[in-house]
């Protein structure tokens, strides 16, 4: 008889990996698709829920960002003017409440908002504007967000926007069949998170009921179903009465011989157990480390966790700066510099853990050091100043490949000093 091998774990007697298996009759089944009205209904009146969606935008643009250009103070005038920043912070929630937005620059560059925008041409920047995704979509259904055109329909106006004068963010990319099947667009963020929501959120409403009836009074009343069989409805509510008076002059309960009194404690055992598990799903589904998601400083419920926490929060908000917001960033500062007719600005992003000023002084002299050192041994001082202050102030040496072979020669030797031993 030809033997039967079978991979993976197999147990006849309790079914598991058999048909019979209760743990393979499990499936997905996808829910249906919200609607904006009732996205921003949850967005108005739970907290948790703006909090996810509004994090990574507010902290993502704290900081804003860091730049040296000879002409630094007009660009920031510029950046003040369009109100950039808060345009950038609103097209960011846009994009994670309800899967997509764009910003569209008006721009008098002598063409018409369809054509390709001149940025050679540009006269002014009028305004930025940001347009969510159930207002915009693209003209080609079959090239998505690739699109040169865009159709803007709304209640004021309607026309093409090409391209080049939008700054789009796409919402969470799924598939391209899937965004061909949804207008172009991607998901939100908020489609992910919004049953976690839920189920803390009714915890706490459970929570609120029960603390309103923690404590319930009984009275065992004698006689109490004759008085009722008789419809003695006087005599019944002048016991309760006395009762009630009792209660609140005494704080004692007087009561007949024959009747009783007790309270009873609802018992809450296990919701803090319970309340665990869904602020773990919470933290887990919404990419938020606990101490962020959950409103508490550093430390406050996971002692020394929680400044690493923080660490690898600030790197996530770093992942989400360069994925997300740099290329609009950029693309806002590229036009503002095409308008004023000035070379173009490379920036960084401010720190978000940025070090008190004691630290931070101490760095820059030893920077300003290690600096003296290269300049002695014969880096150019113009490669030196161009690597710290040309852009933001900046730690990493730069240069280029007529001085590299110095720069390896000079490092060789200050490794070669730091490893020689000293002599007696």
């Amino acid at each position: 008889m030809k033997q039967i091998k079978k991979d993976g774990f197999y147990n006849a007697i309790t079914s598991v990996g058999t048909s019979r298996d209760k743990g393979t009759q499990n499936t997905f089944s996808a829910s249906v698709r919200l609607r904006s009205e009732y996205i921003d209904a949850v967005y108005a009146e739970s907290a948790i829920f703006a909090r996810i969606v509004d994090l990574k935008p507010e902290d993502g643009l704290r900081k804003w960002i860091d730049f040296n250009h000879d002409n630094a103070d007009e660009i920031n005038d510029r950046l003040h003017d369009l109100q950039a920043k808060k345009h950038m912070r609103k097209a960011a929630k846009r994009e994670r409440l309800h899967g997509g937005s764009v910003i569209f620059a008006d721009i008098d560059d002598g063409q018409t908002p369809d054509m390709p925008l001149n940025i050679d041409r540009i006269k002014r920047i009028n305004y930025l504007q940001v347009i969510e995704k159930d207002y915009i979509s693209p003209a080609n259904s079959q090239r998505g967000l690739e699109s040169e055109l865009f159709q803007l329909s709304s209640n004021q106006e309607s026309m093409l926007i090409h391209r080049s004068r939008l700054a789009i963010l796409p919402g969470i990319e799924i598939s391209d069949d899937f965004t061909l099947n949804n207008n172009g667009w991607g998901e939100p963020v908020a489609r992910r998170v919004l049953n976690s929501v839920q189920r803390l959120e009714m915890l706490n409403h459970v929570t609120s009921a029960l603390s309103q009836d923690f404590i319930i009074s009984h009275w065992g009343m004698d006689g109490l179903n004759e008085l009722i069989d008789s419809d003695d409805e006087d005599t019944l509510k002048a016991r309760l009465d006395a009762k009630r008076i009792g209660v609140s002059i005494t704080n004692d309960v007087v009561t007949d011989s024959q009747d009783s009194y007790n309270k009873i404690v609802t018992n809450v055992t296990g919701i803090d157990t319970l309340r665990d598990a869904l602020e773990r799903d919470l933290v887990q589904v919404s990419g938020y480390p606990h101490t962020k998601i959950l409103g508490e400083s550093p430390g406050a419920s996971l002692s020394g966790a929680g400044s690493s926490q923080e660490k690898d929060y600030n790197q996530v908000i770093s992942a989400y700066q360069e994925d997300k917001l740099r290329d609009i960033i950029q693309w806002i500062l590229n036009l503002i510099t095409a308008e004023i007719k000035a070379e173009r600005v490379k920036f960084t992003f401010a720190p978000l853990d940025e070090p008190d000023m004691v630290t931070l002084a101490d760095v820059h002299l030893k920077q300003a050091q290690a600096d003296q050192i290269y300049y002695n041994m014969g880096l150019p001082e113009t490669a030196i100043f161009e690597s710290r202050f040309k852009e933001a102030y900046s730690l990493h040496t730069k240069y280029d490949d007529d001085i590299e072979s110095q720069v390896q020669q000079i490092e060789a030797q200050l490794n070669g000093n730091a490893n020689q031993a000293p002599t007696a």
